[in-house]
């Protein structure tokens, strides 16, 4: 064996014509890695950037390394037994005759310290195992850097994620790669139209440079629409260039070839989820086999993990799902597919429904929200497939309706309950829920109507419970409407369900008939006797919204005894604890209550907090009742009157800019003597969205993570940059970790 020194050049890396952008926080985290480890593997799907990624975090490592930086490019290669000699080659080892070129390898770097990045593993990943596990026991001062669709599985390996990139980098990534294809690209006007290109992208940056690159032919806003068609619009041929680098199906083609039979399969499949999905989802559509199976697809890259408060999601990123569609149309699995994904949903609602109505506990219902899309493909998919299936999907979706959207729910019901006239529990449950919904919208005619069918259903079928809560429903919606059936139809509840043992029930009833006796001047001990034992049995029985509820009417009832202390006391713990519910409907109407007791201590805080609740009620739906509006209307005049016209109206819009986590935030938060808000004072959501900034996270993986839309974490950072007075995400988090105390 003869050898050169490859030193004397110290790196073979290539130099790019295009510049490097918006991954210095990932470059650093790599650098650390390589510090303490001998194998670090830089994992993700075809197009997220690895190799680029690679090649720049080893020129930062230029001079590091005593005998060099040096890049192995696999991707050419076609057999195993040709990644030792592809790396022999590099370092310019010559073998002898009859010798191995994995021996002759681990021979000449025994002794050298030095990076080798090992790029493009994924179609040899056995052989780059082999020789990784060769030069990482019999090499002590070589450290490897490799590319790879899944983990090379090397004892010591360290696996680093690539992620997407952040909005601003894709921005700015989409704006330099149009230039350079058009020089008279004007990104002033457009940026719009570039980050949600770059946002349905996923933050992919070949599509995203695939993408820029038709900018010759149309605008940003023009192509947005032939995204839905992306593997035809994003390829372009470029000479030198591999085929899977040169469009967004080549790269996709790549990486679904390198999955087995059944890997293939649930890739397809897990099409069918239209947001992110538990691991048990994933079973429900692809049978016992899932897990290791799914274990296989997560270490390939071809799905994602997402964090969530409820545990681990996945997802598959937009141009694979897009993908796993026409795979699966083409396989002919669509029907059975969409058939199983209907069954799950459907099995899963009713279940966490069944654990709300009956114990008020969650049961489910945080995650079931998280679920919203699937839940309304669901229902889409229903219309044609099974009306009665979507039926009891949308009765047993009360709950969410509540929190995502009132009229949609109506309509649904509505649409469903027309279609669909078989007598049934799943037919009594869904009027019961459109009953609810159409209360909430102020329409207690129609809402009286359908309540009744519902337990007179529910009494034909020998459905006590359910009757119990028709009726009982019946008394909120009297309630609210002003009648005098109020009382006799909670009383008529509250003894069906003391006939069924039924303690959350009666702990509703309690809450309901104390709010009853405010209303109707009975005395105000024996409401608060009433609501009193309601909170202490909801708190027994582990009812999550019976607190917030029987808070808030304690709250209402302080406020009437003249104890405006106590009152706001009450209401703070009362959004508290609905705030974390989602519980939008009382959320809005705590906050009324509250606005209307510190108002005339704090008019700027009341007035602003009036307003976040009636545009907080707006974009859920429905309308307020009569008894909310007139203290609606008292806060506003006492704001006026401290305020002025002018300024009050001024304070109420900023208030209806407000999402509902910053109007909790505005409500729990000390006030001010003057009422004027305190200097640089962020919300606690917009600090935590500004520390998740600050450790890099996108805002797709805020939102995961926070439970949060994409477009409030959106609207939660632009906040911040106007508050601080910064201008981009870089700045934020200068300002935080000045901020962060030492040690």
């Amino acid at each position: 064996m003869s050898r050169t020194n490859p030193s004397a050049g110290r790196h073979n890396l290539p130099l790019f014509a295009t510049s490097f952008l918006g991954r210095e926080r990932e470059i650093a985290a790599i650098r650390r890695l390589l510090r303490r480890a001998r194998l670090v593997t830089l994992c993700g799907p075809g197009g997220c950037g690895k190799t680029r990624l690679a090649i720049e975090a080893a020129t930062r490592q230029v001079g590091l390394q005593p005998d060099g930086t040096w890049l192995v490019d696999l991707a050419p290669l076609s057999a195993p037994d040709l990644v030792a000699g592809a790396a022999a080659s590099v370092l310019r080892i010559r073998a002898a005759l009859d010798q191995p070129a994995m021996d002759a390898l681990v021979t000449y770097l025994a002794d050298r310290r030095l990076l080798l990045v090992l790029d493009g593993c994924d179609h040899l990943v056995d052989a780059s195992s082999t020789l990784a596990t060769g030069l990482v026991a019999a090499c002590p001062g070589v450290r490897l850097l490799a590319t790879s669709r899944q983990p090379l599985d090397v004892s010591g390996e360290v696996l680093w994620r690539v992620p997407s990139l952040a909005d601003e980098a894709a921005v700015r990534l989409f704006d330099e790669r149009a230039r350079s294809h058009h020089a008279g690209f004007d990104a002033r006007g457009q940026r719009a139209a570039v980050a949600e290109i770059c946002r349905r992208l996923d933050g992919m940056p070949l599509a995203i440079e695939l993408a820029a690159a038709r900018v010759t032919m149309m605008s940003p806003a023009e192509m947005l629409p032939r995204l839905r068609d992306r593997f035809t619009l994003l390829s372009l041929a470029s000479r030198g260039v591999l085929p899977r680098q040169q469009s967004l199906r080549g790269a996709v083609d790549y990486s679904y070839e390198l999955l087995d039979g059944d890997e293939r399969q649930l890739f397809r499949l897990l099409w069918v989820f239209a947001g992110s999905f538990s691991l048990a989802a994933a079973e429900a559509i692809f049978g016992p086999r899932t897990l290791d199976v799914f274990g296989r697809l997560i270490d390939k890259s071809m799905v994602t993990l997402q964090l969530s408060p409820n545990g681990t999601r996945y997802r598959l990123l937009e141009t694979l799902r897009e993908y796993g569609r026409q795979r699966l149309a083409e396989a002919g699995e669509s029907e059975r597919a969409r058939n199983a994904h209907l069954e799950h949903f459907v099995d899963h609602a009713e279940t966490t429904y069944d654990a709300w109505v009956h114990s008020g506990s969650d049961g489910g219902l945080s995650e079931l929200e998280l679920d919203y899309d699937d839940l309304r493909a669901a229902l889409e998919w229903s219309r044609m497939a099974d009306p009665e299936a979507g039926l009891r999907l949308a009765g047993a979706m009360r709950e969410v309706w509540y929190r995502h959207g009132l009229n949609e729910g109506r309509a649904w019901l509505a649409e469903l309950l027309d279609r669909c006239r078989t007598g049934s529990h799943s037919r009594a449950r869904a009027l019961l829920a459109a009953g609810y919904i159409a209360m909430s919208s102020q329409a207690h005619h129609e809402a009286r109507e359908l309540l009744t069918r519902s337990r007179e259903l529910s009494a034909e079928l020998g459905d006590t419970h359910s009757e119990a809560m028709a009726i009982h429903a019946l008394g909120v919606s009297a309630t609210l409407s002003g009648s005098a059936a109020a009382r006799g139809d909670l009383e008529r509840g509250l003894m069906l369900f003391e006939r069924l043992g039924d303690r959350y029930g009666i702990s509703a009833s309690l809450i309901r008939l104390g709010h009853l006796a405010i209303l109707e001047g009975r005395p105000l001990e024996e409401a608060g006797a009433m609501l009193e034992r309601g909170l202490q049995l909801a708190s027994e029985v582990g009812d999550r919204w019976g607190p917030g509820a029987a808070n808030l009417f304690l709250g209402l009832l302080a406020g009437r005894r003249g104890q405006p202390q106590v009152a706001e006391a009450r209401l703070r713990r009362s959004l508290e604890i609905f705030l974390p519910l989602g519980e939008v409907v009382m959320l809005s109407a705590a906050l009324i209550e509250y606005a209307n007791v510190i108002v005339r201590c704090d008019p700027r805080r009341g007035a602003r907090l009036v307003g976040a609740a009636v545009a907080i009620r707006r974009r859920l739906g429905g309308q307020f009742p009569p008894i909310a509006l007139g203290v609606i209307d008292r806060t506003r005049l006492a704001a006026r009157d401290s305020l002025g016209q002018q300024v009050s109206e001024r304070e109420a819009e900023a208030g209806g800019r407000l999402s509902i986590e910053e109007a909790v935030a505005e409500a729990l938060a000390p006030g001010s003597p003057d009422g004027e808000p305190g200097p640089l004072r962020l919300s606690r959501r917009e600090a935590e969205v500004a520390r998740l900034v600050a450790q890099g996270l996108t805002n797709r993986e805020i939102a995961g993570l926070l439970r949060l839309s994409e477009r409030t974490v959106e609207n939660h950072t632009s906040h911040i940059l106007n508050k601080l007075g910064l201008r981009n995400r870089s700045e934020v988090t200068a300002w935080v970790l000045n901020r962060r105390p030492p040690g």
